[in-house]
């Protein structure tokens, strides 16, 4: 089963921190989990890469961000998962 994880900022703070044990956590029981999170220097990202877990960038905060701008790369990704678990 591959699962996406999909949190809106790249920040390593309460949700982020659960994003980040779930998806080490899913990989320890054979299951296949990605993040999409928003680019930035936050934390996150290094602390996946650490864990082995891949990153997909998708720009979900900020005001640049947008239901139009987002919603098409998400569900481009989506195609591959069978699971998407938005935070």
């Amino acid at each position: 089963m591959r699962v996406l994880l999909i949190v809106s900022s790249s920040w390593l703070a309460g949700t982020e921190r659960h994003v980040l044990s779930l998806a080490s956590r899913l990989a320890g029981c054979g299951i296949e989990a990605e993040v999409a999170c928003a680019p930035g220097g936050g934390g996150l990202h290094a602390a996946l890469a650490d864990r082995g877990v891949p990153v997909h960038l998708v720009d979900l905060e900020g005001p640049g961000a947008g239901l139009a701008r987002c919603i098409p790369r998400l569900a481009m990704l989506a195609r591959d998962f069978d699971l998407l678990h938005a935070h």
